[in-house]
């Protein structure tokens, strides 16, 4: 199989001379990667027989020392190293999430990162585009996916190529789904009229395609796990807000406290490296009335958490952010982030003594024009509020 991936390498050049100007790291990588997906072929068309300690490229660039089951023979170490490195990378960027021809059973359903690009990866080989090393082939496929996905490329790159520490984005998560609903809260106390308010929630549940790692798991030694899973929200203007993050063995969240409908809902994998690619999205049907969500009582207050914003649009260097009521003893906490879910200020995070109205100057003077969010929450409810700046 390492020998003929050089013939198929060889006649897929769309000129000779794209070939023999070939770095030797990068043809033999392509060999190294050539056999892989024949031998996983192999073991799904005839049974399980292939040796995995060899030659076996999902799992080579965990082991320790990196690399050392892929056999090149009679070639320096640095060499070693180069022709693996890059026969790994041509298959991470190959392999897709499921894939019942060429992915082993073993491994098919499941994945250490969040690229996959089969066609792309043969096509740019057998095109004028032909790259003589892995750094050109790294750029041309970059050039032909989006920003999100070539960053994810990048890091496979860096990851396999450059430096062992910087880590692939994660598997993405899959079957995202989402149900919608709303809720009446009764505000009030102390004699007066309750106020009652209605607030919106979702309900998400996901699955991922990242190796299931635990204590027993067969994945343990060449999985790339994920750090933690965010879910956003549109915000109405094109963009998401981030709105929670949950544990890497999450698999469902409930978002509450919502002033308003949330049109659609994006959730994604993450660690060091950065969010996963192709993160999935879902709509709600409909906001319906939800037994998920039962109405609640909120003790002592005159009112919702009402959060005034002047100027809004905001077009000088400041703008007044108040709060109209907090609760003594009822920890509270105020922040302004951006469209995407990033830290701008933090206004206040603390516990009021007794009952009071809050009003914080934020100085925008160093903020772009464009959406940003205030959210504010005690320990029982919460609100976010758009605000922008247009200068």
């Amino acid at each position: 199989a390492h020998e003929y991936g050089h013939y198929l390498d060889y006649v897929i050049s769309p000129d000779s001379a794209f070939w023999y100007r070939a770095s030797r790291g990068f043809t033999e990588g392509f060999a190294e990667f050539h056999q892989f997906p024949v031998r996983n072929y192999v073991s799904k068309q005839y049974g399980d027989i292939v040796d995995w300690g060899n030659e076996n490229l999902e799992e080579a660039p965990f082991t320790t020392p990196r690399f050392k089951n892929v056999y090149v023979a009679g070639v320096s170490d640095s060499l070693h190293k180069a022709i693996a490195a890059a026969g790994c990378f041509l298959w991470n960027v190959y392999d897709k999430y499921v894939d019942d021809g060429f992915r082993a059973a073993r491994y098919n359903d499941s994945d250490n990162d969040d690229v996959g690009e089969p066609l792309l990866n043969f096509g740019l080989l057998h095109s004028m585009l032909s790259p003589t090393n892995p750094r050109l082939f790294a750029d041309s496929l970059e050039a032909h996916v989006d920003s999100t996905e070539a960053a994810s490329i990048e890091k496979i790159y860096q990851f396999m190529l450059v430096s062992g520490s910087t880590k692939m984005r994660p598997a993405q998560v899959k079957n995202l789904g989402v149900s919608g609903g709303h809720y009446d809260v009764s505000i009030g106390g102390g004699g007066e009229k309750p106020i009652v308010v209605t607030y919106y929630g979702a309900q998400l549940s996901w699955q991922t395609w990242d190796y299931f790692v635990d204590s027993l798991s067969p994945y343990s030694g060449y999985s790339n796990p994920t750090d933690s899973i965010r879910i956003y929200g549109s915000n109405g203007s094109g963009g998401w807000l981030l709105l929670q993050t949950v544990g890497p063995f999450d698999t469902s969240a409930d978002i509450e406290w919502l002033t308003s409908p949330i049109d659609s809902f994006k959730v994604t994998t993450y660690n060091t490296s950065g969010e996963s690619c192709h993160a999935p999205t879902a709509v709600p049907a409909a906001y319906k009335r939800s037994s998920g969500f039962s109405s609640r009582a909120v003790k002592g207050t005159s009112g919702p958490l009402a959060v005034r914003i002047h100027p809004n649009p905001a077009s000088s260097d400041h703008v007044f952010i108040c709060v109209d009521s907090l609760i003594g003893g009822e920890p509270f906490f105020a922040e302004v982030v951006s469209e995407k879910g990033d830290r701008i200020a933090k206004l206040y995070e603390a516990t009021p003594e007794s009952d009071l109205g809050l009003c914080f100057r934020l100085d925008c003077s160093a903020l772009a024009n464009g959406s940003y969010f205030v959210r504010v929450a005690n320990s029982f409810e919460g609100a976010v509020v758009k605000f922008s700046v247009a200068r």
